[in-house]
This record gives structure tokens, C-alpha cells and sequence, in this order.
């Protein structure tokens, strides 16, 4: 945003930029790569925001972006829901069992195996999959095993921590016996690995879990998971709600697996416990596919 800003009012002083001047450049940024969603909740955001900072703290005397939006039009149809169909989660979760060939370091082997099926049985996000330690998970005094996705491994959406049970199925495929085979750290990308360092706020490096994420979207839409309609790492968050809902777990355990907050003040009294997340998921059914 800052180097369109730049670009656009080259040589120009922030104080000396009027609200024409931002609507001149506010008609300039929607294209056939940027939406005027995107123009909306992105590049006329942050420079509200931005101006608004230099405004507060008596660098200018007004915001010339306060107010200034673009028309969005009509929202594109909706032609699918955005969870997995049976035929893509399975091509998934059965690609997770086979043997891969060439070398591949075993971060990235262990991403692909685990991962989807932690998303699938978790509704977590898969950055907060890809971003897991082994000393994130845990066993209950009640037997079960815990996942706890915690902000101090990377980055969780509203920074708030959450635990949640694992399903039984989860354990019977192996994830406890990998999980403390690999010792401490992270489990799904290698934190010694030689990163690139570069001071740019314009152009930061993506954090590890997140290249990791993207790999696997790319290995997904590989596998022929292609539909544009959805995401290929995301759509196992809607998989699990809609699961969820139909296995008639409650509304209050599933937004607690999934770290959804309520709108009803009066659900922050019947938060659940780890106790009833465990016993509730229970009902929710397996993902079960065919291996030749």
C-alpha cells in the first residue's frame, strides 16, 4: 500500500495530500487482479489507518482517506458449499498413506501425513496445524489426548490459546507415537533451516508454518482437489463444523474446537470443558477410506 502511495504521490508531503487527491487515487486501484472488496478492506484500510496514526499524533491536520471507499458490486454466486465433497476429502486422506518417492525432507513428509487428518478431526486451522510442537500435545489424567494450539508456537487468529481432545481415531493411526518420537520442537517444518533475512515491512518473509501451509494447498490441488470454489487447506475447517453439526455435537463444543467465538454474551457462562469436549467427540463420525 505504501509503495502505491509512494508511487502515486512521488515527491508529494503527506500533509499537503487533499481528500480529491485520495479519491483520484482510490480510482486507481481496482483491477482485474484486485477487487474492490480488496481495495476496501485492504489498501483503503491500511491507508486510514496509516493517515490516522500520522493524524493522532500531529504530523497532519486531517485524514484524507477518512471515508473514502470504492463501490462493491454484486457479490459472485455462490455454487458450492465450501466444505470438502466425500470424493476430495477422501483423495486426500488416502494420499496421506502413500509411500512418497524421492527425497523429501521429513518435515515435509510429516506435514503430509499428518496434517490433513489433524485438520479433519480438530477443525483447526492449517496454519495452526503446520505451527504445532510436540510439547503441544498432552495427556489428560481421564486417558485422552490433548492438543493445545498455543500463540507461543506462531500465530493464532485473536492470539487466544485453545485446547481441544483428540479423536480416537487420530491415536489408533499412529499421531501419539509420532508426536513423541520427534522429540521437542516443531513437528512439521525444521526451525534450524537457513532462512532468509530481509528488514522489509513492505515485503516481510513468511513465518515457516506458513510456507508449510502453502506447500501442502499446492500438494492438494496436485492431487486433483482443483475446484477454485473452495480452499485446499481450509475447507477441512468447514468439513468439521458441518460434520460436527450433522453428528449433533453441540453448538457451544464445536466453536470451542474450532476457537469461534458467540455473539451471545450468555454463552460465555456455558463455556465447555476439556471434559465435555471429550465426551461430545465422541459422536463424531470417522473418516473412513478404502486402501487397496
Amino acid at each position: 500500500m505504501f509503495k502505491g502511495l509512494d508511487a502515486f504521490f512521488e515527491g508529494r508531503d503527506i500533509a499537503a495530500i487533499t481528500g480529491d487527491d485520495a479519491i483520484g487515487w482510490k480510482n486507481t486501484l481496482v483491477t482485474t487482479d484486485r477487487s474492490a472488496r480488496v481495495v476496501n478492506d485492504v489498501w483503503l484500510r491500511a491507508a486510514r489507518v496509516g493517515f490516522g496514526w500520522a493524524l493522532d499524533n500531529k504530523k497532519i491536520a486531517l485524514n484524507p482517506f477518512a471515508g473514502v471507499s470504492v463501490a462493491v458490486g454484486k457479490a459472485q454466486p455462490k455454487v458450492r458449499e465450501r466444505e470438502f465433497l466425500d470424493d476430495e476429502w477422501r483423495t486426500i486422506l488416502k494420499a496421506t498413506l502413500t509411500p512418497l518417492e524421492g527425497r523429501m525432507a521429513s518435515h515435509n513428509i510429516a506435514a503430509r501425513r499428518w496434517v490433513p487428518w489433524i485438520c479433519a478431526y480438530t477443525g483447526s486451522r492449517p496454519g495452526e496445524v503446520t505451527q504445532l510442537r510436540a510439547e503441544d500435545f498432552t495427556q489428560h489424567r481421564d486417558g485422552f489426548w490433548l492438543m493445545k494450539i498455543n500463540p507461543e508456537a506462531g500465530t493464532v487468529k485473536g492470539g487466544q490459546a485453545r485446547t481441544v481432545p483428540l479423536h480416537e481415531h487420530l491415536i489408533e493411526l499412529g499421531l501419539i507415537e509420532f508426536v513423541t518420537g520427534a522429540g521437542q520442537g516443531p513437528l512439521f517444518y525444521d526451525p534450524a533451516a537457513k532462512r532468509v533475512v530481509r528488514d522489509d515491512p513492505t515485503n516481510p518473509v513468511q513465518a515457516p508454518w506458513v510456507k508449510q501451509r502453502n506447500k501442502l494447498a499446492e500438494w492438494v490441488r496436485g492431487l486433483g482437489v482443483t475446484d477454485t470454489n473452495i480452499s485446499p487447506n481450509h475447507a477441512w475447517r468447514h468439513t468439521f463444523k458441518r460434520r460436527a453439526a450433522r453428528a449433533r455435537i453441540e453448538k457451544r463444543i464445536r466453536f470451542a474446537f474450532c476457537g469461534h467465538a458467540s455473539d451471545d454474551v450468555g454463552d460465555d457462562y456455558e463455556t465447555p470443558t476439556i471434559e465435555d469436549m471429550a465426551e461430545e467427540l465422541k459422536l463424531f463420525p470417522r473418516f473412513v477410506i478404502e486402501t487397496a
